[in-house]
């Protein structure tokens, strides 16, 4: 008993060929890209943060462990519990 292979022909060749080239392109898309025109700084200087502070909430600690006192010995550190 065997088991006859046809030979391969040129459109599989193709689709194979055209699989890697498109697999290709996908890749090398994600470092097309560079920075807006304007919007580039110098080395070191990168964007500057805004303010972190939530707007319109109260913050209410329930209770706060000093990490001072703990195993770990972190000074001037408190692990909180919030609700707001």
């Amino acid at each position: 008993m065997s088991i006859e292979r046809k030979p391969r022909g040129l459109a599989s060749f193709l689709a194979s060929s055209a699989a890697a080239l498109v697999m290709t392109l996908a890749a090398s898309a994600a470092f097309a890209n560079g920075c807006p025109a304007g919007k580039i700084v110098a080395d070191g200087q990168g964007q500057k943060p805004g303010a972190t502070k939530p707007v319109g909430m109260t913050d209410t600690v329930l209770t706060a462990i000093d990490l001072a006192k703990e195993k770990v010995a972190l000074t001037d550190r408190q692990l909180r519990m919030r609700a707001w």
